[in-house]
């Protein structure tokens, strides 16, 4: 009898020590998660943070530019999304303008224009 009751003592603590290992790997398991998704909020806060600092830096930089050169700057982001761009439709009116500012001087002469830009100030 003395021997199953020390065979159950010495099941009963293997038990109670595995359960409490197990109870510790839980908990240290729960608090890396924890710890990891606090990390990547801060993280991700931090990159939007930055990303609207970045684009409120340009738009006034681009509030300090004359038109021509913002409507430049603008085909150029243009230009680096027509391969993702599937259907686009330009109608003149749509264009006219801009082309006007761009290839013609203020008196409308277009050779002297695009002969030397400088000039035209």
């Amino acid at each position: 009898m003395l021997e199953v009751q020390s065979a159950a003592a010495t099941e009963k603590a293997r038990v109670e020590a595995e359960l409490e290992r197990k109870t510790l790997e839980a908990s240290g398991y729960a608090q890396e998660s924890r710890v990891k998704a606090e990390g990547d909020a801060a993280a991700a806060r931090l990159r939007g943070e930055t990303e609207a600092d970045v684009q409120r830096r340009i738009v006034e930089a681009w509030k300090t530019l004359p038109g021509d050169v913002v409507f430049g700057l603008a085909l150029q982001k243009f230009a680096r999304k027509l391969k993702r761009i599937e259907h686009l439709n330009v109608t003149p009116d749509l264009i006219g303008q801009a082309r006007q500012r761009l290839f013609l001087d203020s008196d409308g002469d277009a050779d002297r224009a695009r002969v030397n830009p400088a000039q035209n100030k």
